[in-house]
């Protein structure tokens, strides 16, 4: 086995082996962001950062739930 023979364990051989994929992967076709479906109009609200999960977070636990598409809400008040 190949990590025995480096004197590794197989975790870190499957990491090392990701991280020189993904880099080369990064390195051959650039940063690329993926297009991302909207529903709605006008895209996120202000004041929102989806990079700040813990923001995002707090904003959805602290709003009542919407009927989107016209389901019914699984959500349930606290």
């Amino acid at each position: 086995m190949r990590a025995a023979e480096q004197g590794i364990t197989v975790t870190q051989l499957i990491d090392e082996s990701l991280r020189e994929r993904l880099a080369h992967r990064a390195a051959a076709g650039g940063k690329r962001q993926p297009k991302l479906p909207t529903y709605g109009e006008g895209g996120v609200r202000s004041g929102v950062d989806l990079s700040d999960n813990r923001a995002l977070r707090d904003l959805m636990d602290n709003e009542p739930p919407r009927d989107v598409g016209g389901g019914k809400s699984r959500r349930q008040a606290p």
